[in-house]
């Protein structure tokens, strides 16, 4: 079974569905006004994001949830820093 992909929005599944998600996506409705037929088919758009998107999209939710992890760590260590009570 193939898969398929929305030019316009993140839909991702089996080719059929895709198409018939492209009919009511709005998303997709503008992508085509602004690139017309060169957009490709299902197929095709699933491919390209398989080989460039995806990993891109992988990478920068790596780095979104590393810089969340980074800022629980730092209000933890200031959370449980102890206090010199002879420094105030």
């Amino acid at each position: 079974m193939s898969r398929g992909k929305c030019a316009g929005c993140d839909y991702v599944g089996p080719d059929g569905k895709a198409r018939d998600h492209i009919m009511s996506c709005p998303g997709f409705a503008e992508a085509y006004r602004e690139r017309g037929q060169s957009i490709g088919t299902v197929e095709q758009v699933y491919e390209e994001w398989v080989r460039e998107g995806r990993p891109r999209a992988r990478a920068e939710a790596h780095a979104r949830s590393v810089a969340v992890t980074d800022a629980r760590r730092s209000a933890m260590a200031d959370r449980f820093r102890t206090k010199d009570i002879l420094e105030d």
